[in-house]
């Protein structure tokens, strides 16, 4: 399931699309951030970040991109705007325009993982109480490795 080469396989080919469909679309800020997220996924930090940044500015009212450039500040050790970021989703997601806020929540809290286990708690247990959380979510998705090895999961579990 969580197989490496295939998962960056997989990566390079919707890079390649992202990138394709976005010289016939230049102004899709949502090909713009697929081609951001794919950098990111691929470890090309630097680059990823550069592409991600600008889209802040061009779709300021999507908590998506919000998110990714926070991934990607993290990733290139840049904390401070990360929490800038994430906390401009947050804003959002309080707005309530999105169609899946439960999602959103689960998406903020991955994103928080790395910075403040305690704030993605949070987050991830508002997801649980909007939409419910997957268990395959929980049990394998790799945003949430850092909990999973700490045992904080737990309380993510489906109520009954």
């Amino acid at each position: 399931v969580r197989c490496d080469a295939e998962r960056r396989r997989q990566l390079e080919l919707a890079l390649t699309e992202a990138r394709a469909r976005a010289a016939q679309a230049p102004e899709d800020h949502d090909l713009t951030l697929d081609i951001g997220d794919a950098l990111l996924n691929l470890g090309r930090l630097e680059e990823a970040r550069a592409t991600l940044e600008p889209l802040l500015r061009l779709a300021a009212d999507d908590p998506y991109v919000a998110i990714s450039v926070a991934r990607a500040r993290t990733a290139t050790g840049d904390r401070a705007g990360a929490r800038q970021a994430l906390d401009r989703a947050a804003e959002l997601w309080r707005a309530g325009r999105e169609p899946a806020l439960g999602t959103l929540a689960y998406n903020i809290g991955s994103a928080w993982v790395l910075l403040d286990t305690q704030v993605a708690l949070e987050w991830l247990l508002r997801a649980r109480d909007q939409y419910g959380v997957d268990r395959v979510d929980l049990a394998l998705d790799p945003d949430l490795d850092e909990l999973r090895r700490r045992g904080l999961l737990a309380p993510l579990e489906a109520r009954r």
